[in-house]
């Protein structure tokens, strides 16, 4: 299964600004890659190691954005067999695809709380065989709402994905809360915490705290330094990154 995508979307939000905030008609595209590796005791036995590439494609008109995002993984697994023989298995390929549509609503108030709702579709473009995929055709509607407090901004958001294609994983619920903080102009650190409802019968629910450092450049380019750490066997025990991402004004 892949689980990066719990990932992409703390990182979606990390030291970024409510489109809605400037009130002003922006239409851009910003392109992002990157790369992330983890590693996780997924169940008893079982050691997983994964790296990925991201690439994602981002098109904002005024209130308005959509994003398509998929993921380069590899993936090896290290486990031991009833004969105490260690048995290693690595598979590379290409990751789900993620297509994305948000509209921010414009505030009220100065001041007052941003709010996006997302819709989400994700189809199964990897090889759910080789562990690259979940093998499932998913939907999902959420909320996130963010809150500025001089350089602080405080986030939270709530989503609810629903899955066909494969009666292992179940419909669940996933929530994320986080703080980032404008320390100078152009550089932001920050953490998040996201959770989610178990997506199969036996595996427990996603708990998964990151940390960032988001530094802004003149030529509309952004690097995002981050780890994670997982407290559930549905996460990675520990991983690290780095994206890029650059922002290109559409006339």
């Amino acid at each position: 299964m892949n689980r990066y995508h719990t990932v992409c979307f703390s990182l979606a939000i990390c030291g970024t600004t409510p489109a809605s905030a400037s009130g002003d008609s922006v239409k851009s595209l910003q392109l992002s890659t990157g790369v992330y590796w983890s590693q996780g005791d997924y169940r008893e036995g079982i050691n997983r190691s994964m790296a990925a590439i991201p690439l994602a494609a981002r098109v904002q008109a005024d209130t308005w954005s959509a994003r398509l995002a998929t993921t380069l993984l590899t993936s090896e697994q290290l486990g031991t067999e009833a004969n105490n023989k260690e048995q290693k298995e690595r598979q590379s390929g290409m990751g789900d695809t993620w297509l994305s549509a948000t509209h921010h609503l414009p505030p009220q108030q100065t001041n007052s709380l941003f709010i996006d709702l997302t819709g989400k579709l994700k189809w199964a473009s990897g090889n759910d065989a080789k562990a690259l995929s979940s093998g499932t055709t998913d939907t999902e509607l959420r909320m996130d709402g963010f809150k500025r407090f001089d350089s602080l901004t405080l986030s939270s958001g709530f989503g609810y994905r629903w899955r066909s294609g494969n009666v292992t994983y179940k419909n669940s619920a996933n929530a994320i809360v986080g703080a980032d903080w404008r320390w100078t102009p152009g550089n932001n650190v920050g953490v998040t915490l996201s959770a989610g409802e178990p997506s199969t019968a036996s595996s427990s629910g996603q708990r998964e705290w990151l940390i960032y450092w988001s530094i802004k450049r003149a030529s509309n380019t952004r690097w995002t330094l981050y780890a994670l750490h997982g407290t559930s066997t549905s996460t990675p025990d520990i991983g690290a990154g780095v994206t890029i991402s650059r922002a290109f004004t559409i006339n």
